[in-house]
């Protein structure tokens, strides 16, 4: 009744469905915490704390902080020279404020570096319309173009939505 190329064809979608049943379930085992054998490797997952852990990200949030801190002051000392545009130095100094919310611990914390990435991108916007008007510099870059002050406005207006909601949060957890 069946010819040989459709058993084989078969054969093979039922060995293409056992190895993919095993691979998802040697998946669920690995999320599972490994090996349930009692190896080395599914005790290690048991011996990293919750504080290792969470010193290891708060040093990797101060790493990335540190570093766009860091691409701030040198983008800040190249736009002096004239090597970069102030756009790309407002959004490095943006990210710079960004990269300290993770580090915060309260709302009180979380709202301060909010006001400040606000009062930044406030500071920046006049900046911005201003170098619309202003020729570049000899060797610098050209022309802040409309995008880039349309990129910072819509910055501006989700940290504005971010504190508002952060203030929101607060007076939630105060009651």
């Amino acid at each position: 009744m069946f010819n040989e190329a459709v058993w084989r064809s078969r054969i093979v979608l039922i060995v293409v469905v056992a190895v993919a049943l095993g691979g998802a379930c040697w998946g669920v085992a690995a999320l599972a915490g490994g090996p349930a054998d009692g190896s080395e490797a599914a005790n290690h997952t048991v011996r990293v704390s919750r504080q290792d852990v969470e010193k290891r990200i708060d040093e990797l949030l101060r790493r990335r902080q540190a570093l766009f801190r860091e691409r701030y002051e040198l983008l800040e000392q190249f736009r002096e020279t004239g090597r970069v545009g102030a756009h790309r130095v407002r959004l490095a100094k943006h990210d710079a404020l960004e990269a300290e919310l993770p580090l915060c611990r309260t709302a009180r914390e979380r709202i301060a570096v909010y006001e400040r990435i606000v009062a930044n991108l406030k500071v920046y916007e006049g900046a911005a319309e201003r170098d619309l008007l202003t020729p570049p510099t000899p060797g610098g870059s050209e022309f802040a173009p409309s995008d880039d002050n349309l990129q910072l406005e819509a910055k501006l207006l989700a940290a504005q939505i971010a504190l508002e909601r952060e203030r929101l949060a607060a007076i939630e957890e105060s009651r």
